[in-house]
């Protein structure tokens, strides 16, 4: 599968990055579609990015740095104050001036080595999730917007439905997000049907906005948008049917499934910038 990625020690998130008062975020007049019209859309599988981290296409581990990429960018794209962004800091001498000359796909390869490098992510077995948050949430020490909030870290339970359209509108921040896929298999007993599952890897991708119920998605895997949505699954018994969710959690975010396989958001962790 391309998005193996160390499977029960990858840590998930969501990470995101943004200056609030200037994210290009743009809304419909009901906020009932919002999303960001500056994001770009990077391919971790381009064969440039170089043999060293992409040993063969079909196997490419580098949807982390590509996510992570592709939301650094679109916070860069909305700093209209240079002294927004620290002129000594990584974000401004690596990420920003050693690619600002070269063209959309060389530009793109570059960033995805770079935070590769940042994220510590291996080739063939991906990044684990505590590199997922050197790689992006400590580029906050990049900007100086006059007040960092922080970083908040969470499980789903925290996190209703309503607040990943709450992050883009109100935090005006671009989001990336991991997901575990787990296969499901079940038993009856005495008359309950239980169902357990197994989590066989994960993914992680860019929250470019929502479309109502929607999430409109920039998935890194040869770069496609794409909608999903998003429900709340409890853990425990509903009516005849007991679900036994993975990991010790109250509730997970479901928002894929395909065939026997379920989608599940992982933990989250997140930073906003004001």
């Amino acid at each position: 599968m391309h998005f193996i990625l160390r499977n029960s020690l990858v840590v998930g998130g969501i990470l995101s990055l943004g200056l609030s008062a200037q994210a290009a975020l743009v809304c419909d007049s009901n906020s009932s579609v919002c999303f960001f019209d500056n994001m770009p859309l990077y391919n971790q599988n381009d064969e440039t990015i170089g043999k060293d981290l992409l040993p063969k296409a079909s196997s490419s581990m580098l949807c982390g740095p590509t996510s992570g990429a592709m939301v650094l960018q679109t916070v860069v794209n909305d700093v209209k104050d240079p002294a927004h962004l620290k002129a000594t800091s990584w974000t401004q001498k690596t990420f920003i001036a050693d690619t600002a000359s070269m063209s959309f796909q060389a530009r793109q390869n570059a960033q995805i080595r770079t935070m590769a490098k940042k994220m510590n992510t291996s080739p063939t077995v991906g990044t684990y999730g505590n590199y997922l948050t050197q790689g992006a949430a400590t580029r906050k020490a990049d900007f100086a917007t006059g007040k960092a909030d922080g970083v908040t870290t969470a499980y789903p339970s925290a996190f209703p439905t309503a607040s990943y359209q709450g992050y883009i509108r109100d935090q005006k921040s671009p989001v990336i997000f991991m997901y575990g896929y787990y296969s499901r298999s079940s038993k009856v007993s005495n008359g309950k049907t239980y169902y357990s599952y197994t989590r066989n890897g994960g993914h992680i991708l860019a929250l470019n906005g929502y479309s109502g119920e929607n999430l409109l998605i920039y998935d890194p895997w040869y770069a496609k948008k794409v909608e999903r949505t998003i429900a709340m699954v409890n853990k425990g018994c509903n009516g005849s049917v007991c679900q036994n969710l993975p990991g010790n959690l109250s509730q997970r975010a479901l928002i894929h499934t395909s065939g026997s396989s379920f989608y599940f958001m992982d933990m989250h962790s997140r930073l906003w910038l004001k």
